[in-house]
């Protein structure tokens, strides 16, 4: 009992007198200092981008101007984007308007004017920081759009679009899509942008989306000449929205009967950010 005790109290003291462990280094940081210190971080980027190249003019398009889409926002398609950002790199993501499969690819070219990345628009694209050009629309390659970027290591750097889209649904006049073709054609630089055609519903046919400068297009029918007095309507584009044209043309002799554009939006949406319709023709005989 009496060495139970002794090493009872030994133990005892022994934890009472017990030195504190060793300061852990550094110091801890406050809420109030980490959001000062976020807070720098883009004057420091942009500082640093200043240096790579001179930043070109920032365009925004605000929520009223991207609810014309047919695709979600430029924050929602980055959101949903499932490329991850490389170690080392950084990324230009270029938003889409509609369905990236009914939009004309793009081309990511550095400043020698080589084409280091090409694909679908609504994605992101892993780079090395550095400037580049980035080739975009519908047309010939003159035509194109071509939008100089600042690529930020760790950073991903949307292109926020400052130009147009175009849909054009070809209808009979008895109000069902047909593959009825059509030219269009740029007023105001008299330039031509060849031919489309609207879709067949039986085959499944989609829409392709045109992608363009903003400004105002004539629509006209095929073989008539670019200063035609009749069959032809007019369009006028403006950045960073999607313009839905209806086209309604005679099935037999295809001429242009009519049309305009829409500015008709669903009350309802299946899917957040994204809208629908629906056009319901036929016929029937006895």
């Amino acid at each position: 009992m009496k060495n139970t005790a002794a090493i009872f109290i030994i133990g005892f003291t022994s934890v009472l007198y017990a030195s504190q462990p060793a300061a852990i280094p550094g110091s801890e940081v406050s809420d109030a200092e980490y959001m000062r210190v976020i807070s720098t971080v883009p004057k420091a980027v942009d500082s640093a981008a200043a240096k790579i190249a001179p930043r070109p003019t920032v365009t925004t398009v605000d929520d009223q101007t991207q609810s014309s889409w047919d695709a979600p926002t430029i924050t929602a398609q980055m959101s949903a984007d499932p490329q991850m950002l490389n170690m080392g790199m950084g990324a230009i993501f270029i938003p889409a308007m509609t369905d990236p499969e009914l939009e004309s690819d793009a081309e990511i070219l550095n400043y020698k004017g080589d084409v280091v990345a090409s694909g679908p628009v609504g994605r992101k694209y892993s780079v090395l920081p550095d400037s580049y050009f980035v080739m975009i629309g519908s047309g010939q390659h003159r035509q194109r759009i071509v939008r100089p970027v600042v690529v930020m290591e760790g950073y991903v750097t949307p292109l926020v679009p400052d130009w147009s889209g175009l849909v054009v649904e070809v209808l009979s006049e008895k109000n069902i899509p047909f593959r009825g073709e059509y030219e269009l054609a740029r007023i105001d630089k008299f330039e031509s942008y060849g031919r489309g055609a609207g879709r067949d519903l039986v085959l499944g046919e989609k829409l392709h989306t045109w992608t363009l400068k903003p400004g105002t297009y004539k629509i006209f029918g095929v073989g008539e000449s670019y200063n035609s007095r009749n069959n032809f309507i007019t369009v006028r584009l403006v950045p960073g929205e999607l313009t839905h044209v209806v086209l309604v043309e005679d099935e037999t002799t295809m001429k242009i009967t009519g049309g305009g554009a829409q500015y008709i939006e669903a009350d309802a949406k299946l899917f957040p950010h994204w809208k629908y319709g629906m056009d319901i023709g036929g016929s029937l005989d006895f």
